[in-house]
């Protein structure tokens, strides 16, 4: 989203919006975390490297998606004197 589209949302819209990013951020981290844990043991335990390495580096691009859209959320809201 641009920086347009959130200038034309409402206080309210753009409080609930922070709010479901910074769960869906979380919930992204530990989600890859636990897949981070889980190709790092099935490295370990079966001596080879495992495709599903690239499943948590993907998630992060994610998460880096969602950082800058929870940052240009908050710079509204400062303009805004929240």
């Amino acid at each position: 989203m641009n920086k347009n589209s959130f200038s034309k949302m409402t206080t309210d819209q753009l409080l609930k919006r922070r709010s479901i990013l910074k769960i869906l951020i979380n919930m992204c981290l530990v989600a890859a975390a636990i897949l981070l844990c889980t190709v790092i043991y099935l490295i370990i335990a079966k001596q080879k490297f495992n495709v599903l390495v690239f499943l948590p580096l993907s998630m992060g691009s994610l998460v880096l998606v969602n950082v800058n859209t929870l940052n240009m959320i908050k710079k509204e809201l400062k303009a805004r004197g929240l």
